[in-house]
């Protein structure tokens, strides 16, 4: 596959259920992302958005369609080498924030490294932890911290591994306004200064304009696409 794309989905599927209680979550649905762009999928709840992320992440594998994130194709590997491929190629962040408690801020960062033998290099952990404005923080316990300093671990903990793409499924989700524009920021940082691809699903029109392209979803289907800021040559 064409190596300028982060990720390509093709004619992706997905239902849940059976008869006339199933649920046509994904309905043929494609797209392509470049590297380095910060892209929002965008619609109501139920319109299939957090699904698609999944299926983009190797999480829930679709019914039909296929999937390449780095030009590897996702659901052609077998579950551990596409377990493997997850934990060193894909970062994913959530709107529950998942730290393990009785890990400090930089043992949960260099968590994904650690569980694939690598550990995270001092460099490295400087850079994250001072994109994310944890460096005082560094080892405090998650209870210590405040919604958003959690939510921080847990993006700085996605990057750790430079990923190809970190999925963020509602990442704003619980946190006031104030952190939730902080996070934007550090999405943005990340973006910029690392090229890091970052696919964000949300339902808020406004965060979604903060991204360099929207996708808007309705009923399993990409019914828009609206670039936003062209890149940059």
């Amino acid at each position: 596959m064409d190596k300028s794309w982060s990720i390509e989905a093709e004619q992706i599927r997905k239902t849940y259920g059976s008869g006339d209680t199933a649920v046509r979550a994904l309905r043929e649905t494609s797209l392509r992302i470049k590297r380095g762009q910060f892209t929002a999928i965008l619609g109501p709840s139920g319109c299939g958005k957090s699904t698609l992320l999944h299926v983009l992440g190797g999480i829930d594998e679709p019914d039909s369609g296929r999937v390449w994130v780095d030009g590897r194709e996702l659901y052609r590997m077998k579950k551990g080498e596409r377990s493997i491929f997850r934990r060193r190629q894909i970062g994913m962040v959530y709107q529950s924030i998942y730290l393990l408690p009785s890990l400090n801020v930089e043992e949960n960062i260099a968590l994904p490294l650690l569980l694939d033998g690598k550990p995270l290099s001092a460099q490295r952990l400087q850079e994250l932890l001072a994109v994310t404005g944890l460096t005082k923080k560094r080892e405090a316990l998650p209870c210590h911290l405040s919604g958003g300093q959690q939510q921080r671990t847990a993006i700085a903990r996605a990057a750790a591994p430079s990923p190809a793409v970190i999925l963020a499924d509602e990442p704003t989700g619980n946190l006031d306004s104030r952190n939730r524009d902080a996070i934007m920021r550090l999405f943005r940082r990340l973006n910029t200064r690392q090229h890091t691809t970052i696919i964000m699903v949300t339902h808020d029109e406004a965060l979604a304009k903060q991204c360099d392209r929207v996708l808007y979803m309705e009923d399993g289907r990409i019914l828009r696409d609206t670039l936003l800021r062209k890149e940059e040559k």
